[in-house]
C-alpha cells in the first residue's frame, strides 16, 4: 500500500521508504487520483517530488480498519483493548490523504481505543488507519535515519546504529519495557531469565549483561557470564559475592570501594579496610570484633559515650584511665618502669610532682595512689600535698610514716581516671 503524503506531512519507515516519494500540498478532502497517481483531480493544488533525508527499510505487520463515512460520525472503534492513546501511534488517511495528528484527528479510549476526527467527514468518504504503535516488527535495520513510531513490540532481532531516544509521556507502562524469558542463565521453571541489555565495553571485548532474575531483581552479570557481581532484589537488598582474592586485606574481586582507598567485603568474615589496608576491622567465627593495626602509632578514637559490658553483668557507660605511672624511688633518684601521659619529678623527700602529656579538660578528676614501705613493719600514707589543689595540667603526692613525716617510698603506682 502507498499512501501519499500532504506537504510538510513526515512519514518515516513503513513498508519500504525510498530516496524520493510523492508530495501532495492540497488541501483535506479535496483531492482525488487514481491508483497509478497518473491523473490528478483537485479543486487546487498539484503533486511534486520531495527527496527523504535517509533511506531505512523496516518489514512490519500493522493492525488495519477501513471506514466509510456516513457523513455524521465522527467517532470509530478500533477494537482495541490495550489503551494506545498517542495519536502518533497511528496512519490515518481519509480517501487516501493523510490526515495530522492532533490536527485531524486524535485517539481516545473507553474500553476499546477510538478514532476521533476533529471534523465530520463526508458521507461515502473511504477512511483508513494503520496502528504502527501495536504492530509487530520483525526486523528493522536503520542505521543513518530516524525512525518514529508510537509502541515498538520486537519479536525479533532489531539493530540500529544511532541513539534511540524515547519521548514517551504517559502513565500507561514504562517507556522501555522488556518481557520474556531465556536459558542462558539457567534453564527450567524457576530460574529463567531475562537478560535484556548487553553493554559492550570500549576495548570491544569486555562485556556488562544486565538482567532479571526469576524473582523480578536486577542482576548485573561479568563478562564470561559465569558470576552475579551485584544483585538488587525487589526487596530493596543489595547483594555481592564472597570476596576470593585479597592481598593485606586489600580485596581484588566482590567488593565495594571508596575512592580506592577503603574497602567493604567478605570473605566468610566481614571485613573494613581503610588506608590502603593498614587498618581494618574484622569479624571472625566467634563473633567478635576485631581490630587491627600495621603500625605502632594507630589507635581507637571514640567520640561520645562509650559503653561495653565485658564481663561486669551489664552494657554500662565506661570511664578510661586518662594517666597512669610506676616508678622507683633509691637515694632521692626516681626511675620511671612504665607510664602513660603522665611523668614525675622529686622537689624533696616523699614530694612528688606530678605532670600531665595532654592537660585534662578540667581539675575533677580521680587520682588513685598506692606507696611501698622501704622499711618492714611500718605504714605508709601516700596523699594528695596538702594545700596544693590539683589542676588541669597535673597535681603533687606525698608519702609519709605517721610520727615521723615525709619519706621516700621504694614504689609509687598512680593512675588517673576522668
Amino acid at each position: 500500500m502507498i499512501i501519499p503524503f500532504k506537504t510538510n506531512e513526515t512519514i518515516n519507515a513503513v513498508g519500504s521508504v525510498s530516496a524520493s516519494s510523492l508530495v501532495y500540498d492540497g488541501t483535506n478532502n479535496s483531492s482525488q487520483w487514481n491508483s497509478t497517481f497518473t491523473t490528478v483531480k483537485s479543486n487546487s493544488g498539484s503533486w511534486s517530488t520531495s527527496t527523504s533525508t535517509s533511506t531505512s527499510t523496516l518489514t512490519s505487520s500493522l493492525s488495519s480498519y477501513v471506514f466509510t463515512a456516513n457523513g455524521s460520525t465522527t467517532l470509530f472503534n478500533l477494537s482495541t483493548t490495550q489503551p494506545l492513546t498517542n495519536p502518533a501511534a497511528y496512519i490515518v488517511a481519509m480517501n487516501g490523504v493523510v490526515q495530522t495528528p492532533n490536527n485531524d484527528y486524535n485517539i481516545t479510549y473507553n474500553t476499546t481505543n477510538y478514532l476521533n476526527l476533529l471534523f465530520t467527514p463526508r458521507n461515502g468518504a473511504t477512511i483508513t488507519v494503520e496502528n504502527i504503535g501495536n504492530g509487530t516488527i520483525s526486523n528493522a535495520n536503520n542505521p543513518s535515519g530516524t525512525f518514529n513510531v508510537g509502541v515498538i513490540n520486537a519479536t525479533g532481532n532489531s539493530s540500529f546504529g544511532g541513539i534511540i531516544n524515547s519521548t514517551y509521556t504517559g502513565a500507561a507502562d514504562s517507556s522501555l519495557t522488556f518481557t520474556g524469558v531465556n536459558n542462558k542463565g539457567g534453564g527450567g521453571a524457576g530460574n529463567y531469565y531475562n537478560d535484556f541489555v548487553r553493554a559492550i565495553g570500549g576495548n570491544g571485548v569486555n562485556s556488562m549483561y544486565f538482567r532479571t532474575n526469576y524473582s523480578g531483581g536486577v542482576e548485573l552479570v561479568n563478562s564470561p557470564y559465569n558470576a552475579t557481581t551485584l544483585t538488587v532484589s525487589q526487596s530493596g537488598m543489595i547483594g555481592i559475592l564472597q570476596n576470593t582474592v585479597q592481598t593485606n586485606n586489600i580485596p581484588s574481586n566482590n567488593a565495594i570501594a571508596f575512592n580506592g582507598h577503603s574497602y567493604i567485603q567478605d570473605d566468610g568474615n566481614m571485613h573494613i579496610t581503610a588506608r590502603d589496608g593498614t587498618i581494618w576491622i574484622n569479624t571472625n567465627s566467634s563473633s567478635d570484633v576485631v581490630l587491627n593495626g600495621q603500625n605502632s602509632t594507630g589507635g581507637v578514637q571514640a567520640f561520645g559515650t562509650f559503653k561495653m559490658n565485658s564481663g561486669y553483668g551489664s552494657v554500662a557507660t565506661t570511664y578510661g584511665v586518662r594517666a597512669w605511672i610506676n616508678f622507683s624511688v633509691s637515694g632521692g633518684t626516681i626511675t620511671t618502669n612504665g607510664s602513660g601521659n603522665l611523668s614525675v619529678s622529686r622537689s624533696g623527700t616523699g614530694t612528688y610532682v606530678f605532670t600531665f602529656g595532654t592537660a585534662m579538660p578540667d581539675a575533677n578528676y580521680c587520682i588513685t595512689a598506692t606507696a611501698q614501705t622501704p622499711v618492714a613493719n611500718s605504714d605508709l600514707a601516700c596523699n594528695i600535698a596538702y594545700n596544693v589543689a590539683p589542676s588541669t595540667t597535673g597535681f603533687t603526692l606525698q608519702t609519709a610514716r605517721y610520727g615521723t613525716g615525709n619519706v621516700d617510698a621504694s614504689l609509687v603506682c598512680v593512675q588517673v581516671v576522668r
